[in-house]
């Protein structure tokens, strides 16, 4: 039988003294990952706030329609104009799901631009019968001084427009916690709203 050299207690020592150096050089780099990714998260989230600072201060109401026509109020309260002014009326079909309603703008050169600090009331022609207990609910896209898209649906929280594929029939905004929402523009998007 063959002896088994176990070694000395100070070998033992520093056996497990460079098993646990490794395991807590191991362990802080995982906590340092963990923070960083942390800060990263927190870091994106301000950036997105401030850049929603001005889309915040921008706002439309809905009213009507009368005789056919609905006004879509739009309220610029930043300090900046907006441009590429885009209105419109949906149906909400769920939660974060909506299907337009059929109009054309009646207004397109005054909806262009909306100065600082201004108002404007922008018209829309229905090209179909809307039933007064239907909610519609208005759509107001639009530039902002920094030159980014916004769109914001009955006041909700500003989202970046991000269309999909041609042909899908979908409008696809995303809010700031990257939850997706979706309109239906497969009955007649082009109509619906158009870009000035």
């Amino acid at each position: 039988m063959t002896d088994v050299a176990w070694g000395t207690v100070p070998d033992w020592i520093a056996a497990f003294g460079t098993a646990g150096a490794l395991i807590a050089v191991v362990y802080g780099l995982a906590q340092e990952r963990a923070a960083r990714v942390k800060s990263e998260k927190r870091l994106i989230a301000e950036r997105r706030a401030a850049e929603a600072n001005q889309a915040r201060l921008v706002t439309a109401s809905t009213a009507g329609p009368w005789d056919g026509v609905a006004h879509v109020d739009v309220q610029n309260d930043s300090d900046a104009p907006i441009h590429k002014v885009e209105v419109g009326l949906l149906v909400p079909t769920g939660p974060t799901q909506f299907s337009w309603v059929h109009c054309v703008p009646l207004d397109p050169i005054k909806a262009h631009r909306v100065a600082a600090r201004s108002p404007a009331r922008l018209r829309l022609q229905l090209l179909t019968d809307l039933a007064p207990n239907v909610g519609a609910v208005s759509y107001l896209k639009f530039t902002d001084a920094d030159g980014m898209e916004w769109a914001r649906i009955n006041n909700l929280t500003p989202l970046r427009p991000r269309y999909a594929p041609a042909g899908s029939g979908k409008v696809v905004l995303t809010d700031p916690d990257d939850a997706d929402w979706t309109i239906d523009t497969s009955t007649g998007a082009e109509a619906a709203t158009r870009d000035l």
